[in-house]
């Protein structure tokens, strides 16, 4: 019987309680098997990854056994950078090609009823190295997917959500209930107080309006992830 590898969301979830917040623990190894893209860290049987990605790239196999220790492709973008064109070349398009294979495994109108399920679908998509990104997905009765928004990117300052804008948006696609989120490209989801303050602020709002905030996630890299709600951050 095939044994399916289940990825370890709740190890990677940071504590949080109540205002205060507890430090990042120490970087988790990613996971034996699971998916992040289709950077595998190390498999149980077969090729080792970092051999894969040598052969594939052309890369040196410690540049490349490098790269899987320390995240995969997608958290090593600086270092794929600073490679020879040629496989420099072949190393992104092998990035892109794993956030294609990766965003496909989300369906149209999926259940996202857990945490689990949640932070999955957020990193998957919008954890970036790069960049803070901060939306909302919008979900409906039965807490099905109806869409998601992004409504900042940037990289000097923080950006705040509008409840005019975050709960329009809401209005206008008949959504029940929303989780807002937004990254941290230090890699360290650890909410700040403006954080907090924020979300209380539109759960709130979300009261009035008669659109439920279900949760806020800080996303941060090799997976972490805080759940405010879960925590009881508010």
């Amino acid at each position: 019987m095939k044994r399916t590898v289940q990825p370890p969301w709740e190890l990677a979830e940071v504590s949080v309680s109540g205002r205060e917040v507890a430090p990042i623990p120490e970087a988790a190894e990613p996971a034996t098997g699971y998916l992040y893209g289709v950077d595998f860290h190390r498999r149980p049987t077969g090729l080792h990854d970092a051999r894969i990605l040598a052969s594939l790239t052309g890369m040196h196999p410690l540049v490349a056994l490098e790269i899987m220790d320390s995240g995969g492709l997608h958290h090593n973008r600086a270092r794929i950078a600073t490679l020879p064109p040629e496989i420099r070349a072949k190393a992104e398009m092998l990035l892109e090609y794993s956030v294609q294979v990766a965003r496909r495994r989300i369906p149209e109108r999926r259940v996202l009823k857990t945490k689990e399920a949640l932070a999955e679908y957020l990193i998957l998509k919008y954890y970036s190295p790069d960049q803070e990104v901060a939306g909302a997905l919008y979900l409906d009765c039965r807490e099905g997917l109806i869409c998601d928004k992004v409504f900042y990117r940037g990289t000097l300052t923080r950006g705040i959500l509008e409840p005019r804008t975050l709960f329009k948006a809401g209005l206008l696609v008949g959504a029940t209930s929303l989780v807002i989120f937004h990254s941290h490209p230090t890699g360290m989801p650890v909410p700040s107080a403006e954080d907090l303050v924020m979300t209380r602020r539109l759960a709130e709002v979300g009261k009035l309006v008669g659109i439920h905030v279900k949760d806020h996630f800080v996303l941060g890299n090799l997976g972490r992830w805080v759940s405010l709600v879960s925590k009881g951050a508010w």
